[in-house]
């Protein structure tokens, strides 16, 4: 490690700077990447055809009926999930379709706490809506955040994504 350092040094002291702070930021954050990039690879390898994106830290697949799923991590003092599928459409889906889409991503990846908290918001018509241009969301009160789903359509593509907090 002492010669790598003492090469890039030779050789750039911009790199020296840009290597620091990855190695500065990385012992600041909370949560390891290492770890997230682990437990990314653990659901690709529950999916067929999976790729994984080691920068968005996302695994990504198709269903048999051709739609998209993906799932991701990521955070550094807050750590949070997400889950998605994309379905090629000519229109948007309407809300109902969507929750139901958010519903199915939920009962796959949210702990069954979640996801009562969830059903019970839904059910009882307690979740907060927002409109912004082209895409809805739906914010649920957690106790350590929000869950979130958000739905989106554009160039034919429905995006249906459930977003949570997690310790």
């Amino acid at each position: 490690m002492d010669k790598l350092l003492a090469n890039i040094v030779q050789r750039s002291p911009v790199a020296l700077i840009v290597f620091a702070t990855l190695i500065h930021a990385d012992d600041d954050c909370t949560f390891s990447r290492t770890a997230m990039l682990t437990e990314i690879k653990q659901i690709a390898n529950e999916h067929a055809r999976t790729s994984i994106d080691t920068e968005k830290l996302r695994a990504t697949w198709t269903l048999e009926d051709g739609n998209t799923e993906y799932y991701e991590v990521g955070g550094c003092y807050d750590y949070g999930k997400a889950a998605g599928r994309i379905t090629q459409l000519a229109r948007k889906r309407n809300t109902e379709a969507a929750i139901r889409v958010a519903m199915e991503l939920a009962r796959k990846y949210l702990t069954s706490t979640d996801l009562k908290l969830l059903s019970d918001a839904i059910e009882s018509e307690s979740v907060e809506r927002e409109t912004s241009g082209a895409e809805d969301f739906f914010f649920v009160a957690h106790p350590i955040g929000e869950i979130v789903i958000s739905h989106t359509f554009s160039d034919g593509f429905d995006t249906v994504e459930i977003s949570w907090s997690y310790l």
